[in-house]
C-alpha cells in the first residue's frame, strides 16, 4: 500500500497478522525500502539467466544462420539419418518411485517447455543391473518427450546430469552418430521450423497427444560441419554453466530475502 506522497508503507493487515505491534511509519518505511531493494536484485537476477537463453539463440543464428530460411546452405537431412540409437525408458507406477529408492529416474517434468533439463525435479525408483544396462544415462544423450498434453508432447532436452541415471517411459533417449552434437540438434528444436514439423507429427486424444518414431524420423533438420558444432557446443556449455551459477546464487538471494523479510516483521531488523 502506498502513504502520502507515494510512499509505500507496511500493510497493516499482514502486520496484524504476525501478531506482531505496528511500527512507527518511518519504520514502515525503511523496512518496505529495504525489502523493496532486495526485490529488485532478485528481479535482475531472473533477468539475467532470460538474458542467457536469449544469447544461446542469437549465437546459434550467427553461426548457422535462420533455420528457416537456412541462408548458409548447410546441409539438410532427416533425424533418422543422424541417430545411431533411440530407446522408450522404463515403466514406473507412481509407487515404484520417491525419495525411499537410490536410482535418480528421469521423467517428463525434468524437461522444460524451452529445452532444459530440470535435475530438481528428478525422483528415485529401482532398477535391475540388467535394466540398468539398456536404460543407463550418458551426458550428452538426447531426451524426447513422447506423450503429453497436445501443447506439451515433443519437449526435448540435452541431458547434463551424470552416468548412471534412468529415466521413464514417456521419454525416448536419442543418441546420433558420430559427428552429430546432441546440442546443435537440439537448439533447433526451440525454432518455429522444427516447432511447425512437430505440430504435423502429433497425434492423440483430447487429453494425451503422442509423437511416435516412425513419424519422427522424417523430421528435416540443419546438420552444419562437425568444427562448427564442437565450436557451438562448447560456447553452450559456457552460457549453461553461467546459468546454473545465477540459479544457485538466486536460490541463496531467495533464503537471504526470506531471513531478511522475517527479521524485518520480527522487529528484529
Amino acid at each position: 500500500m502506498t502513504g502520502s506522497g507515494g510512499q509505500r508503507r507496511v500493510p497493516k493487515a499482514f502486520l496484524e497478522s504476525l501478531k506482531v505491534p505496528l511500527p512507527p511509519l518511518a519504520e514502515q518505511r525503511r523496512i518496505a525500502a529495504i525489502l523493496d531493494n532486495a526485490n529488485a536484485l532478485r528481479a535482475k537476477r531472473r533477468e539475467a539467466i532470460a538474458k542467457l537463453d536469449q544469447l544461446l539463440q542469437c549465437v546459434f543464428i550467427d553461426m548457422f544462420g535462420d533455420p528457416v530460411t537456412n541462408p548458409k546452405g548447410l546441409s539438410e537431412l532427416s533425424l533418422g539419418e543422424l541417430v545411431s540409437s533411440t530407446k522408450i525408458g522404463l515403466v514406473r507406477s507412481a509407487n515404484e518411485f520417491g525419495e525411499d529408492f537410490d536410482i535418480p529416474y528421469v521423467r517428463m517434468d525434468a524437461v522444460s517447455a524451452d529445452g532444459k533439463f530440470l535435475p530438481d525435479k528428478v525422483k528415485k525408483t529401482s532398477a535391475s543391473e540388467s535394466e540398468m544396462s539398456d536404460y543407463a544415462l550418458e551426458p550428452g544423450d538426447f531426451l524426447f518427450n513422447t506423450r503429453n498434453s497436445k501443447e506439451l508432447v515433443g519437449k526435448t532436452c540435452v541431458y547434463n546430469g551424470p552416468p548412471g541415471w534412468t529415466f521413464n517411459n514417456n521419454l525416448m533417449r536419442i543418441r546420433f552418430k558420430e559427428g552429430v552434437a546432441s546440442s546443435v540438434i537440439a537448439m533447433q528444436f526451440q525454432f518455429g521450423r522444427v516447432k511447425r514439423e512437430l505440430e504435423k507429427r502429433k497425434s492423440g486424444t483430447t487429453s494425451v497427444y503422442a509423437v511416435y518414431w516412425r513419424e519422427l524420423q522424417s523430421l528435416p533438420l540443419l546438420l552444419p560441419p562437425a568444427s562448427q558444432q564442437q565450436k557451438f557446443a562448447a560456447i553452450k556449455a559456457k552460457i549453461e554453466a553461467h546459468r546454473r551459477a545465477l540459479q544457485r546464487h538466486g536460490t541463496q538471494f531467495d533464503d537471504l530475502f526470506a531471513g531478511v523479510r522475517q527479521r524485518a516483521f520480527a522487529g528484529t531488523l
